[in-house]
């Protein structure tokens, strides 16, 4: 089911609560981790993906402190879009296909679901997907000046430790 349009309206999602917030930027967050990831991963996917991931560790933080902040809302509800095309061409992973389990049996609310499982997916991931985490990471700057010269491996396990934070 892919939409034909997708109406992003910060003034909707403001009175949010702040745990709904966090929950589904989660989700978002994992929508475009996943995708990045994928075995399907194209140019274009990765464009997507790269640039959710990026907003979502930029304005999460804001929204789920000031759920009035409306610059930071349309941001997300941007970075939601550009995760659900990311990932309707790539696909998802083992966080979504665990959390649904999760969710469906101890009605765990889904983006609540993904923040259990995808650190220890991550972990998983570290190791085969190193190069993709560390290129990740450095085109969403993530990778400080001074850590440049890490190994892949490195830049991989760091950045993987601040998606889950």
């Amino acid at each position: 089911m892919v939409p034909l349009a997708a109406a992003i309206d910060p003034v909707i999602m403001k009175g949010m609560p702040a745990h709904i917030t966090a929950d589904t930027g989660i989700d978002v967050l994992t929508h475009a981790l996943e995708a990045w990831m994928s075995a399907n991963a194209s140019v274009e996917t990765d464009y997507y993906a790269a640039s959710a991931v990026k907003s979502v560790m930029q304005n999460l933080p804001l929204v789920y402190k000031d759920g009035g902040n409306l610059k930071a809302r349309e941001a997300m509800g941007i970075a939601a879009h550009y995760g659900g095309i990311a990932f309707n061409k790539a696909g998802l992973g083992y966080v979504h296909a665990i959390a649904h389990q999760l969710g469906a049996h101890y009605s765990i609310p889904h983006g609540r679901a993904n923040a259990i499982v995808l650190p220890y997916v991550l972990d998983v991931n570290c190791q085969g997907s190193k190069k993709r985490l560390a290129e990740l990471a450095r085109k969403t700057g993530m990778v400080k000046s001074g850590q440049a010269s890490k190994s892949d491996a490195e830049i991989a396990t760091t950045s993987s430790r601040k998606y889950v934070n």
